[in-house]
């Protein structure tokens, strides 16, 4: 059984002439900041969610647009999450023939949420068997001894 890409560069055996550069991507040195417009309540969890991606995988430039929807989805699910907390799963509709107690709204929007932030996860290799198959080169930090030239 061949060695997968990923494996290759965990153990440092990793040689672009060898194991073809298929599938892997250009990782940003450095934690990318949240973008400009991204509102307040957002920009923690981007850099919550930054923080996880940078030290289990690597980021690219092209990852930027995945994430910030990643983003948004964690948020809409935090905020269906603290309806379901004021509310509870149930709530009274006032309909034509009277009151009737139906499913909360937002317990949908919270499983829509979770399935698409799971999707995301597993594009960016945060679940177990996702991660196995990455195929990414490591980021491109500083050498720290790099100052004593």
């Amino acid at each position: 059984m061949s060695k997968s890409i990923m494996d290759h560069i965990k153990r440092g055996t990793y040689r672009p002439a060898r194991h073809s550069g298929k599938g892997v991507k250009e990782s940003l040195p450095e934690p990318p900041p949240p973008p400009a417009d991204l509102p307040e309540p957002m920009r923690k969890i981007w850099e919550n969610e930054v923080k996880t991606l940078f030290e289990s995988t690597s980021i690219a430039e092209k990852d930027l647009p995945a994430l910030r929807e990643l983003v948004t989805q964690l948020h809409y699910m935090q905020l269906a999450a603290a309806d379901l907390e004021r509310n509870g799963l149930t709530i009274t509709a006032n309909l034509k023939a009277g009151p009737k107690v139906v499913q909360n709204p937002a317990f949908r929007v919270f499983q829509d949420c979770q399935r698409v932030v799971m999707q995301y996860r597993q594009q960016f290799g945060l679940t177990p068997m996702s991660g196995q198959k990455m195929t990414m080169p490591p980021p491109q930090r500083p050498d720290p001894l790099d100052t004593f030239n």
